[in-house]
């Protein structure tokens, strides 16, 4: 649905992974979850070492960051209010970080969402761990279902839950004036 029931805005949180090239390769899906719900207010949750770039982004309307080295579900006091306070509709998770799927679920997101885990052996989880951060979620996209290209791995959440063709798969990068500015004095000062 793309409004809340009785009308309303939808608000929906984005759960990303932890560097900035897993970012980058997101930013189909972020571009596409906007088009499909384009009133939405959405919540991009990071970590702080892509601020920079996540800040230029202009899907988003709000950013929270986690403490750097510290998973989601650690600091629960902390961010527990910032999350509750939003009443997400949606809860989307692009990596299969099982901190993520328990975030989501505390967040109170009627809809959560995950990629399932691609090697659970390679996460030294048992399958019961496994078994139990999947069935945190209302709906799994099942691992390798759309390739293990990493941006049609974060495509098929879209994909797959919403129903909606992705229209565009093409990357973004988004800068701001002074990235601009810092590569024109770079570019000028290079030999011919």
């Amino acid at each position: 649905p793309r409004h809340k029931e009785g009308g309303g805005r939808q608000s929906i949180l984005l759960l990303t992974g932890d560097g900035v090239g897993d970012f980058i390769l997101m930013s189909p899906a972020i571009r596409e979850i906007r088009r499909i719900y384009p009133d939405a207010f959405i919540t991009l949750a990071i970590n702080p070492n892509f601020l920079p770039v996540a800040e230029t982004c202009p899907y988003v309307n709000d950013i929270l960051v986690k403490q750097q080295g510290v998973l989601f579900a650690e600091p629960t006091l902390a961010i527990m209010p910032k999350l509750l306070k939003r009443r997400f509709d949606i809860a989307f998770s692009f990596k299969h970080f099982s901190d993520f799927s328990l975030i989501m679920y505390l967040s109170g997101a009627k809809s959560r969402i995950i990629h399932g885990f691609l090697n659970p052996k390679e996460d030294e989880m048992s399958d019961d761990v496994h078994t139990y951060f999947q069935n945190l979620a209302t709906h799994v996209v099942p691992a390798n279902k759309y390739g293990t290209r990493v941006v049609d791995v974060f495509l098929s959440v879209v994909d797959d839950t919403l129903h909606a063709p992705v229209s565009n798969r093409e990357l973004e990068v988004w800068y701001t004036p002074a990235d601009f500015t810092k590569a024109e004095n770079f570019i000028s000062n290079l030999p011919r």
